[in-house]
């Protein structure tokens, strides 16, 4: 959704699509500003586009959008995301500039005059400010900035006719000002500005079930794929509970027999009869 603030609505495209906004907030020291994170791609276009209220010859809503710095009446050069080059040179300031990685918007009240005039708009080349190295002590290691890409045909030319205006706002104060910082996404994701992606569609949840019962049928499996292998498993498991239990009872029971071997009563027999004490018995076979 847009980032709307006083009657304003702005927002950022790239690549066929309104970038995502995350942390939205008013400034306390400025009521006027508002700010939000976007997540920035390497290489990428972008534009900006405002929406506000209707005025001379047009509807209200339509937006105004503004995709790079005009080089002739039909030659723009685009917006977009760079890598921020890093140096280990000392000679480099080891601090960063405070709105490194930052694009602001602002909006001034005018009242326009019923005269015309013509003109181009002034190049946008001064409000990209080229970003050279920044020390690598700064900890800005991954992070973008915005540059102008190569000149292109733009998709419509430039107007020529201007209207006349005054201001309303004084140039230092802003009616509005929309400040977008911009990171990549898996920046803002470790820094916890950012939400982390949830499992896939396609993720497939297993249940089993097993219930621990004396018989053959008491088991319940319920899956999402069908699996005989799985409930053969299940089946040996339980013969295995089975078998335990009978050994834990005094009791051995062998796969296919229903016997139960008991234990054996030894008794001495009497022999007395048959043999005289001190006797000598040969018990070799001739």
């Amino acid at each position: 959704m847009p980032l709307t603030h006083r009657g304003y609505s702005v927002w950022i495209s790239s690549n066929g699509g309104e970038l995502e906004q995350f942390g939205t907030q008013i400034q306390e020291d400025d009521r006027s500003a508002i700010t939000c994170w976007i997540p920035s791609v390497e290489g990428e276009k972008f534009q900006m586009s405002a929406a506000f209220g209707a005025f001379r010859g047009n509807d209200p809503g339509v937006p105004k959008v503004s995709s790079g710095s005009w080089i002739s009446s039909n030659e723009i050069k685009p917006f977009l995301f760079s890598r921020l080059a890093l140096t280990d040179d000392d000679s480099v300031a080891t601090s960063a500039p405070s709105d490194l990685g930052t694009i602001r918007l602002s909006f001034w009240r005018v009242v326009y005059s019923d005269d015309f005039y013509k003109g181009r708009i002034t190049s946008a080349d001064g409000t990209v400010r080229p970003e050279g190295p920044v020390h690598e002590r700064c900890k800005k290691a991954g992070s973008h900035v915005v540059i102008l890409g190569s000149a292109e045909v733009a998709d419509a030319p430039q107007p020529e006719t201007r209207m006349s205006y005054s201001w309303v706002d004084p140039c230092d104060k802003p009616y509005g000002t929309f400040i977008f910082r911009y990171r990549p996404l898996d920046l803002l994701q470790a820094k916890g500005l950012a939400p982390l992606p949830g499992p896939g569609p396609d993720t497939k949840h297993e249940i089993v079930k097993v219930e621990d019962t004396e018989s053959d049928t008491g088991s319940e499996t319920e899956r999402d794929s069908d699996s005989d292998s799985g409930a053969e498993e299940i089946r040996a498991l339980e013969e295995k509970l089975r078998e335990a239990r009978a050994r834990r009872a005094g009791k051995r029971k062998y796969p296919g027999k229903s016997e139960t071997f008991k234990k054996l009563k030894v008794e001495q027999a009497d022999l007395s009869g048959y043999f005289q004490p001190g006797e000598i018995i040969d018990l070799t076979f001739d």
